[in-house]
């Protein structure tokens, strides 16, 4: 009886450790590596000032790239970062972000 617990145990610490892991963010691309600094690789901002990204829809995070890229939306920061970023860098970087779990 005692050996009947001590599995069902294990198989459930086991099955605990499967879903924690899956509910981890995936490693960033090599195109977020410049975002992770202010946004974090979990997307969630890593001061105050820096917003978080993480579930953001797609559109929005799309749009904002590109009025950073284009200098019509102000922020010496981020027009400096996405100015040298192609769409498809932009792409990637907002698909990782908007594909993550939303900050709690």
């Amino acid at each position: 009886m005692a050996r009947r617990y001590i599995v069902t145990g294990l198989f459930m610490m086991a099955l605990s450790a499967t879903a924690a892991q899956a509910r981890e963010a995936p490693a960033p691309p090599p195109q977020v590596q410049p975002c992770v600094v202010c946004h974090g690789a979990n997307g969630h901002g890593t001061a105050p000032l820096f917003p978080n990204l993480a579930a953001q829809q797609l559109e929005y995070l799309t749009m904002q790239m590109e009025l950073f890229r284009s200098g019509e939306r102000p922020s010496h920061i981020m027009n400096t970062l996405v100015r040298t970023m192609t769409d498809k860098d932009i792409k990637i970087a907002v698909e990782y972000y908007a594909n993550l779990p939303r900050c709690e």
